[in-house]
């Protein structure tokens, strides 16, 4: 039962399930990651740190960039059936570059009203 806690601790984060549906549609370095979620790309790798960690997401380095990918294949058996209609919802939503198909995303709220607050 506790590592299907942790799991949901994990997916509380809107930040890294934006980080699960950017990556459900392929492989993506990192730099494209963070201006996707317009986020600094030291937040976007403490959230990516902690998914790694986690055997939900795999990297690989490629000259100075790291790209990730979902790694099903580390995934604990209890955490495959959870996990596959939460990405397959969050990957709907997303398009590969990290834009919102719609706007009723936790993350996308949140960052639009940051975001709003900084520019006035």
């Amino acid at each position: 039962m506790e590592d299907l806690a942790q799991l949901f601790q994990l997916l509380s984060e809107p930040v890294r399930l934006d980080l699960l549906g950017i990556l459900h549609h392929g492989e993506q370095c990192v730099c494209k990651l963070y201006e996707a979620l317009n986020l600094p790309q030291s937040t976007v790798s403490r959230h990516l740190a902690l998914l790694r960690n986690a055997g939900l997401v795999a990297a690989r380095r490629k000259g100075t960039w790291m790209h990730y990918r979902l790694a099903p294949e580390l995934w604990r058996s209890d955490w495959r059936n959870v996990l596959k209609p939460i990405l397959r919802d969050v990957a709907g939503r997303m398009d590969p570059t990290g834009t919102k198909t719609n706007d009723c995303s936790l993350a996308a709220r949140g960052r639009s009203r940051k975001h709003a607050a900084t520019e006035a």
